[in-house]
């Protein structure tokens, strides 16, 4: 059974989190403690495991990141939603993550990572009639799996202006 990493997967990347538990892995799920964190893992059925940290916490982050593997094995597969502002945060993850198949999901408007092995969703937006709108958390979703099944070092969702 393989250990997947989802960072943020309460939210946007929630059916992200719930899709790698249905394919028969466990996953440990980072975010902060909460109604949504305790409601995903009533749902995963026992294949979610959460991690429930503030991320800008690094050292609850790694120790967290440790446990977690030393209870369910190295991650084999990792998904990761962190805003800018969490640079030291994100470097706990990777290299907790080392050796990882690592997604890094980011917006349109993000610098992408430039980390060796670490491949890149970005989010876009979608064209209306005469405009643009968000992408909906469904469309979000089916873009980083597609992502990360594809191998692809780079996808985008949406389009990126």
């Amino acid at each position: 059974m393989s250990h997947a990493l989802v960072v943020g997967g309460t939210g946007m990347l929630r059916g992200v989190s719930l899709e790698l538990a249905r394919r028969g892995g466990v996953v440990t799920v980072a975010a902060r403690a909460g109604e949504r964190l305790a409601s995903l893992v009533r749902e995963g059925g026992g294949a979610i495991h959460p991690l429930a940290v503030d991320w800008h916490d690094v050292r609850a982050l790694e120790h967290g990141l440790r446990e977690a593997c030393a209870q369910r094995g190295a991650f084999g597969r990792a998904v990761v939603w962190m805003h800018s502002d969490a640079c030291e945060g994100l470097g706990v993850v990777l290299r907790a993550a080392q050796g990882a198949d690592v997604v890094r999901v980011v917006g349109s408007t993000m610098e992408e990572v430039g980390a060796d092995g670490v491949r890149t969703v970005r989010l876009g937006s979608m064209r209306t009639g005469g405009g643009r709108r968000w992408l909906t958390h469904e469309e979000i979703v089916a873009g980083v799996l597609d992502g990360l099944d594809s191998g692809r070092a780079m996808s985008v969702v949406g389009e990126v202006e």
